[in-house]
């Protein structure tokens, strides 16, 4: 299983992903420019997959790479809370 929890898309690009294109009205809801950046590049990555964002849309968190929805959506929301310090999060994107 990987997962990842980047502080900024330059970590993002260093591990070697390229944001790939990414339908605009998606990205455009993410009002925090770093979330936004991650999430372009989160679409790109394998396997099941989870985007979480916290409801002030402040912190995001996100997985990839698991091996059932589920699973991708709950280390999704936990590493949210953990960088929002126990704020709520919600799911904002998954496959």
């Amino acid at each position: 299983m990987k997962t990842l929890l980047a502080i900024g898309m330059s970590v993002g690009l260093a591990l070697g992903f390229v944001a790939t294109t990414v339908d605009t009205a998606d990205a455009q809801r993410i009002r925090n420019p770093e979330c936004r950046s991650l999430y372009k590049m989160w679409r790109g990555l394998a396997g099941y997959k989870s985007f979480a964002i916290s409801r002030n849309g402040r912190v995001c968190g996100y997985s990839y790479g698991f091996n059932t929805p589920r699973r991708a959506n709950r280390r999704a929301l936990r590493e949210c809370r953990v960088r929002s310090g126990g704020r709520r999060c919600f799911v904002y994107d998954a496959f």
